[in-house]
């Protein structure tokens, strides 16, 4: 849909379905390059929820962290901090790492 607040709903309902919407991550995380600052928000909150499978964005979620609208750094932020929680200490880098490996020997 072209209209921003309705990509937004849609990729915060991905967020929201559990193992279901994991599924989407992949498409969620092209969300990331949207133009609309509230939709890149929205892709940040749903692959935070995504576990694993949203981590594996996490450098792109990293880069939204330079950006000058705090809100879209406040939910890379915490998308981030999602990550930290299930990686232990290794951090998000690491654990983006750990995806592109597992993605390479498939």
């Amino acid at each position: 849909d072209p209209l921003p607040a309705v990509k937004a709903a849609a990729v915060m309902l991905l967020g929201r379905l559990g193992e279901t919407g994991r599924c989407y991550a992949s498409a969620v995380g092209t969300m990331l390059n949207d133009p609309d600052i509230y939709v890149r928000s929205a892709a940040c909150e749903a692959l935070g929820r995504m576990g694993p499978y949203g981590a594996a964005f996490a450098e792109e979620i990293a880069d939204c962290l330079a950006t000058d609208s705090p809100m879209l750094q406040q939910s890379a932020q915490a998308a981030l901090d999602e990550f930290s929680s299930f990686s232990g200490a290794a951090g998000p880098a690491k654990v983006y790492m750990i995806e592109q490996d597992a993605h390479d020997h498939e």
